[in-house]
């Protein structure tokens, strides 16, 4: 067997140290953020990371010739110092950091997502499997898959362009079987579960005639009006108005149940309060022990005072008050024990505000922060 000689092996060791340490100290490192939105596991939080790959900085560098990846961070909300990062991809398509690229949901031990292509990472096995996967282990679908979309409800569907023809995925397994196609979702549902005015409410029926809201001068002036038909879903107010707790009477015995009256129950003053949902869309989160609800709103006058969260009795009183560190918030995740938060520190002139994930517990108002810069 040849052996080099000795000096060309300590040459061409001390040529790679060169390279290692150039590449160390004279490339550009990006910070890893968040891609699109996260996703409310079982017993976890799950966010896409992008991040750019080295490069050398250059007068005619190609940006289109950059580099990134896309990792899977799964935070654990009992014990947020439990993190998991699965690899997904790294690739030059700059299409991969598109709206389609997202989480579509959870079936067990796996997290289905679309990071162009369809991937199934399953968190106990810690397999990440792929397109060329599923294919191969359903090979009558390998047309069929090249042009579904992908839905998910409970578990992961493939549905054919024209939705006639459907087949459910087994997270176990990875195979598929025939299934009736899911129903349609309709654009203002899709849009309510997009944006965060669709985790935010102005209040909720307690009863058939109590409601129990926050609700500004402009609001009682308005859609809350004595004699008016009570709004439907209760979205809430997008004003930078501070707001006070009411509890509403209503007259349910109408085609639609009418305001009798909106009975002020605090003179506490909070800015640009509401209420959380229990789902985007959906009622009012409603606690017990006591009987409660979440209010987010501003910590002070100033409009770029961080979020406060306060659990709200439904006589009026607050049982705690939790700041969350959060400027501008992005999304909320809710929950009956723990509700998640995601969004920006409080702005700081010349920096650039750090996205984090906030972990409350509703019972006690104690919260974990996690960055979400990688």
């Amino acid at each position: 067997m040849y052996r080099y000689p000795l000096p060309v092996v300590v040459a061409v060791l001390a040529l790679v140290s060169v390279f290692l340490v150039a590449w160390q100290f004279f490339t550009i490192k990006s910070t890893g953020i968040p891609l699109n939105s996260a996703a409310r596991l079982p017993d976890a939080v799950a966010q896409i990371i992008r991040t750019q790959e080295r490069y050398l900085p250059s007068l005619h560098r190609n940006p289109n010739k950059d580099r990134f990846r896309l990792d899977l961070l799964v935070v654990s909300v009992a014990d947020p110092t439990k993190q998991e990062t699965f690899s997904l991809t790294r690739t030059q398509d700059r299409s991969a950091l598109q709206p389609m690229t997202k989480i579509l949901g959870a079936d067990g031990d796996v997290v289905w997502v679309q990071a162009p292509e369809l991937i199934a990472v399953n968190r106990k096995t810690k397999r990440v499997a792929r397109l060329k996967d599923l294919q191969r282990l359903n090979p009558e679908l390998q047309v069929f898959l090249h042009t579904a979309r992908f839905e998910f409800t409970n578990h992961l569907v493939a549905v054919s362009p024209d939705w006639q023809q459907a087949y459910a995925f087994s997270g176990e397994t990875l195979r598929a079987s025939a299934s009736p196609p899911p129903a349609r979702g309709n654009w203002l549902e899709t849009r309510m579960n997009e944006t965060l005015d669709g985790s935010l409410c102005s209040g909720g029926l307690l009863a058939a005639t109590d409601w129990f809201g926050v609700l500004a001068a402009t609001d009682i002036a308005g859609n809350f009006k004595q004699g008016f038909s009570l709004p439907r879903e209760f979205q809430v107010n997008t004003r930078d108005e501070s707001r006070q707790l009411y509890h509403g009477r209503i007259d349910p015995d109408q085609s639609r149940p009418r305001v009798v009256a909106m009975d002020r129950i605090s003179e506490v003053a909070y800015r640009s309060a509401a209420m959380i949902r229990d789902t985007a869309g959906g009622a009012m989160l409603r606690l017990t022990n006591p009987d409660s609800a979440l209010m987010l709103y501003r910590a002070s006058g100033d409009l770029n005072a961080p979020l406060a969260l306060a659990r709200v009795k439904t006589e009026g009183k607050t049982a705690w008050v939790a700041d969350t560190g959060i400027g501008a918030l992005k999304q909320i995740l809710p929950h009956s024990n723990i509700v998640a938060f995601i969004g920006d520190r409080p702005a700081v002139p010349n920096k650039l505000p750090e996205t984090i994930l906030v972990l409350l517990n509703t019972t006690t108002g104690v919260t974990n922060t996690v960055s979400l810069w990688r």
